[in-house]
This record gives structure tokens, sequence and C-alpha cells, in this order.
């Protein structure tokens, strides 16, 4: 099992009246080792969906066998993680 995989991933930025796409298709599988590529060619939008921090704009991710899109409760119970609100 890889610990990050990626099936047609892909991800659009709205700007003004155009779409930017930052990601198109992307296909992989991450088992261990460095993640390199020149400027530009999308690795920050790549790490910030893999962080959970963007969504996709199609395709599926998987972290270590759960789909990042699906909704947090799922996602936190699989990896033991929790989130709790504070009030001030």
């Amino acid at each position: 099992m890889p610990l990050v995989a990626a099936s047609q991933l892909a991800k659009i930025y709205r700007a003004g009246d155009g779409d930017v796409p930052a990601l198109r298709g992307v296909d992989f599988a991450i088992d261990a080792g460095a993640f390199v590529g020149p400027s530009g060619s999308g690795k920050s939008t790549l790490l910030n969906m893999i962080g959970c921090l963007d969504k996709p704009s199609a395709g599926i991710l998987t972290v270590l066998d759960t789909d990042i899109a699906a909704p947090p409760r799922i996602f936190a119970a699989r990896t033991s993680v929790s989130s709790s609100r504070t009030s001030i």
C-alpha cells in the first residue's frame, strides 16, 4: 500500500473570468523517497492537497488508503486525529 496515491487528480483555480489549471490528470503513488520537480510544476499545490489544506477539483487522492475528500469525521476516525472547538 502506498503512503500517498492519486488517480486523475486535478486542481483548477478561478482567476477573474478564466480558470488556471494547476494540476491536470495526475496519477502517482509515493512509497518512500524524495519529492522534487521544477518551479511551477504543482509541488506546493499537491502538498497542500496531501496535507488536507486544499481539495482536488477532480480525481481521487488517498493518504494512508483514505480518500482525503471524504468527510472530516471519517478521515479523523481513520487516522486517530480529533478536533475540538474551544470558546473564548
